[in-house]
């Protein structure tokens, strides 16, 4: 979608932030996890216990704090098929791809609370270090319902500028 609205504004003030705080420490993570594990491996033999699932529970957060970022600014990937569309068609194209992928989204969210909640009453944990899985599951439904009100706040602004002209 083009340009951000007041809708869009609004919710980046309040999810942006922690969402950056979030794909920031999960990149973090990976990169000293895995510097540790190069440098223990070569000068000393050791290798860091357990290295892949840090690496992939920090993916797993730093992913989907990224994809709503993407969304909430806008910046994913699109493909305008219909560039030469007036801008009146356009900009109601862009609200119903953003209902239908928001339709999407809270289908995603709505099936995986199940998911989220089995792995926190069976204590669903990493093979070598016993790490709660239920809280990177989390951080992904999350990141699924960040990526839902963006496209929702984006979509309002669509309509806000269609009814504008």
């Amino acid at each position: 979608m083009s340009g951000e609205g007041p809708f869009t504004r609004a919710l980046s003030a309040v999810l942006a932030p922690p969402l950056r705080v979030v794909g920031a420490a999960g990149l973090a993570v990976m990169a000293l996890v895995t510097l540790a594990d190069i440098l223990g491996r070569a000068a000393l033999r050791l290798p860091v216990p357990g290295v892949v699932e840090i690496v992939e529970l920090a993916l797993a957060c730093s992913t989907f704090a990224g994809i709503a970022l993407a969304f909430l600014r806008g910046e994913h990937v699109t493909v305008d098929l219909l560039e030469r569309a007036p801008p009146v068609l356009r900009r109601l194209l862009d609200a119903l791809v953003a209902a239908a992928v928001v339709a999407l989204l809270a289908l995603l969210v709505w099936l995986m609370r199940h998911d989220v909640a089995d792995a926190a009453e069976f204590g669903d944990a990493t093979a070598v270090l016993g790490l709660p899985v239920a809280w990177a599951l989390l951080a992904v439904v999350a990141g699924f319902a960040a990526s839902a009100l963006a496209l929702v706040a984006r979509g309002a602004d669509a309509l806000l500028s269609l009814a504008r002209g």
